[in-house]
């Protein structure tokens, strides 16, 4: 079933030293698109002047999310920062680490009564990529802000986790799936 929009962004922390993702969650609401591109690799194995098998395979994934409303606090979460208490001023230095984090967020089936759930884990933020205009001749152009991640696999192989509600044993997951990445309940 084809899909309708984006909706509720949510990204939550990789701790290195524990090696769970944090309990803290950020949802981000206001959405446009969030386009996910496989970086995939193939080798084939020719003899004879002939191709006798190929074997194909996944490195990575591109997520890029699309936003009107980024604001730097928003970018400071992904890429580090400092933010000076006194004036409210946000640096960025080239020290700055990006944090790794899973994205969680919910689009809207074709019939417009079910969702389906996307869980990406092992996300880094690169820097966001901005534009700036003058105001056009007939009218305001409106410039997005975009944030790409690179999503590698986690140490078990699982780079995503999706499901659709019209899948009746998937209530408990559904029902969890902002309060922390599928398959990590820090509780366990």
């Amino acid at each position: 079933m084809a899909t309708v929009g984006c909706r509720h962004l949510t990204a939550v922390k990789w701790n290195e030293e524990t090696k769970k993702y944090d309990t803290e969650v950020k949802t981000f609401e206001v959405i446009k698109s969030i386009d996910i591109t496989p970086t995939t690799y193939e080798s084939k194995n020719t003899y004879s002047d002939a191709v006798r098998e190929v074997v194909t395979g996944l490195s990575s994934l591109e997520v890029a999310i699309n936003t009107a409303d980024l604001t730097p606090e928003d970018i400071m979460f992904f890429l580090g920062g400092h933010k000076d208490v006194s004036t409210g001023v946000i640096t960025f230095s080239v020290t700055d680490q990006p944090i790794t984090c899973a994205l969680m967020f919910e689009s809207l089936l074709s019939d417009q009564k079910n969702s389906r759930y996307t869980c990406i884990y092992m996300c880094k933020a690169q820097q966001p990529k901005e534009s700036f205009k003058s105001k056009v001749e007939n009218g305001v152009e409106f410039m997005d802000k975009q944030i790409v991640f690179t999503c590698i696999p986690n140490e078990d192989g699982k780079y995503k986790a999706q499901v659709d509600s019209t899948n009746e044993t998937a209530a408990a997951a559904i029902e969890a799936w902002y309060e922390y990445p599928f398959g990590y309940n820090p509780e366990e």
